[in-house]
C-alpha cells in the first residue's frame, strides 16, 4: 500500500500520469493501472480525468494532504533508526573514582564525544567502585 502511495504523490503532483510515471521509472499503463487499483481499494474516486491531464477530487485533495504527512512520518522515521544504528555502533562504558576523573578521564571522554556524538556514553564516577 506504501508503494501506491508513493506514486500516488507523485501524480497528484504533476497532475499528470505519464509525466508521473517517468519521474517513477514505470509505464504510463502501469501507473495507471496502480491508481485504479488504489481507488479500488480506498473505494472512492480519487481524480478527476480529461484530455488535458488530471485533477484531485475532493477525496484526492485529502489523501494527498494525508499521504504526504505519512511520506514525511516515514522518512523520519528513517533518520532516527540510522542515528538509533550509530548510536549503538560507537558506545563507551567507564568507571573511575573521583580523582582520576578530574585527572584524566575527562578530557578522553569529551574527546570520545566529540568524535562520536551520537553514541552513548555511560559514566560511573565515585568511591563506591572500591566496595
Amino acid at each position: 500500500m506504501f508503494k501506491l502511495m508513493l506514486q500516488f504523490i507523485q501524480v497528484a503532483k504533476a497532475q499528470n500520469v505519464t509525466q508521473a510515471a517517468n519521474k517513477l521509472c514505470l509505464s504510463q499503463p502501469t501507473l495507471s493501472h496502480n491508481m485504479n487499483k488504489l481507488e479500488e481499494k480506498l473505494e472512492t474516486k480519487l481524480f478527476n480525468r480529461n484530455s488535458k491531464g488530471i485533477t484531485l477530487t475532493s477525496s484526492g485533495k485529502l489523501l494527498y494532504e494525508q499521504a504526504k504527512m505519512m511520506q514525511h512520518l516515514y522518512q523520519n522515521t528513517l533518520n532516527k533508526l540510522d542515528k538509533n544504528k550509530l548510536r549503538h555502533q560507537y558506545e563507551l562504558k567507564i568507571g573511575c573514582g573521583d580523582a582520576w576523573w578530574h585527572l584524566f578521564i575527562r578530557d578522553c571522554v569529551q574527546n570520545f564525544q566529540n568524535a562520536y556524538p551520537h553514541s552513548n556514553i555511560t559514566i560511573d564516577v565515585g568511591d563506591h567502585l572500591q566496595q
